[in-house]
C-alpha cells in the first residue's frame, strides 16, 4: 500500500501505483476506465458488480439501451506474479 505522500508522488510509477492497489479499489479503477474511456466504444451505461457472488462479472459495459449487448470485465489483482499453472486452472 502507498502512503498519502507515495500516492502524490510524481516519481512513482503507474504500475506501481497498480500494484499498490487492494482489489476493490483496482475494480473501481477498471470502472471508470470502461465509463471514460472506452465510452468512445459506444457503451451506453457501465456498471461496477464486483463482489463475493458476482460469478466474474465485475464491470458490465453495455452497448444497446435494452443491455442485450455487452462486454464483461474481470479484474484480477495479485500479490504475487501469476504462475503458469494458476492460469491454466483459471481457464479450466
Amino acid at each position: 500500500m502507498l502512503s498519502n505522500e507515495d500516492r502524490i508522488n510524481p516519481n512513482v510509477s503507474p504500475i506501481e501505483r497498480l500494484r499498490a492497489m487492494d482489489k476493490d479499489t483496482y475494480e473501481e479503477v477498471v470502472a471508470v476506465w470502461a465509463y471514460c474511456c472506452v465510452r468512445s466504444e459506444g457503451y451506453q451505461a457501465v456498471n461496477r458488480v464486483g463482489g463475493a457472488d458476482d460469478k466474474g462479472r465485475d464491470v458490465i459495459a453495455y452497448i444497446d439501451k435494452d443491455n442485450d449487448i455487452f462486454d464483461l470485465y474481470q479484474c484480477k489483482h495479485y500479490k504475487d506474479r501469476i504462475r503458469y499453472c494458476r492460469k491454466i486452472w483459471s481457464i479450466l
